[in-house]
């Protein structure tokens, strides 16, 4: 990777993400801010966009804007991909937080009550979710023809999306307009969002997912996580 970009909108996650980078190979370019502006600045200058437990903070009109701009920055042959907490296809977001608290209570015995009830409380009354086939549909009329969307987790709480453009126009198959020298922009609200960048759940106190991967990243993986830092 030749250049990467990180958007948050807590200034202690970019400047945490700044010292787990120094000495990157990458140029690395951190900003403290609101990330629908850096991509309003980007007219096909990247070719990897990566969105993390971010949608979910906006309406619905407002996610829809996100993918527009998402699509105007990407280069020929480019990728947005998402990671959101989203309700199933006809799911309401009451059954869903419902559904959600349920498996919390019963599976993530890890964390002790009260942190299970920080966790249901700040996702509950931050969350925007739209279901699964509303985020979809939304992609598709902003230009991403080509869509895979994947269950993260056994459950079914947690989504990401594989969104490409139509590739007609670019020689070869989708991937071709990608260069050498690629370039990405990742994008996550950690500092609103997640419960545990504001308490004093920590990172080893995270319940595995199936995969063996925590949930949720903490401040303290931001070198190797999706969080802002990346790598």
């Amino acid at each position: 990777m030749a250049a990467y970009t990180g958007v948050d909108s807590d200034a202690e996650v970019i400047a945490a993400a700044r010292q787990n980078l120094a000495g990157s190979p990458a140029a690395v370019k951190l900003l403290a801010g609101d990330g629908r502006e850096i991509l309003a600045g980007m007219q096909q200058a990247v070719d990897i966009i990566w969105m993390g437990m971010l949608l979910h903070h906006f309406p619905r009109e407002e996610k829809a804007g996100l993918f527009v701009l998402a699509r105007a920055a990407l280069r020929p042959g480019g990728v947005l991909l998402v990671h959101d907490p989203l309700p199933n296809d006809g799911e309401s977001a009451e059954d869903y937080w419902a559904r959600f608290g349920r498996e919390i209570e019963t599976h993530w015995l890890e964390l002790r009550p009260e942190e299970r009830r920080v966790l249901l409380d700040r996702w509950g009354w931050q969350g925007r979710q739209d279901t699964v086939d509303v985020v979809e549909g939304l992609a598709r009329e902003a230009g991403f023809a080509n869509v895979l969307r994947r269950r993260v987790d056994a459950a079914g709480f947690m989504y990401s999306f594989d969104l490409r453009p139509d590739p007609r126009g670019t020689s070869g198959n989708v991937s071709a307009g990608i260069t050498p020298d690629r370039r990405s922009v990742r994008w996550r609200n950690c500092g609103s969002c997640s419960f545990q960048n504001r308490c004093t759940i920590g990172p080893e106190r995270m319940p595995p997912a199936a995969n063996g991967l925590r949930p949720l990243e903490s401040r303290h993986d931001l070198a190797r996580c999706s969080a802002t830092g990346a790598h």
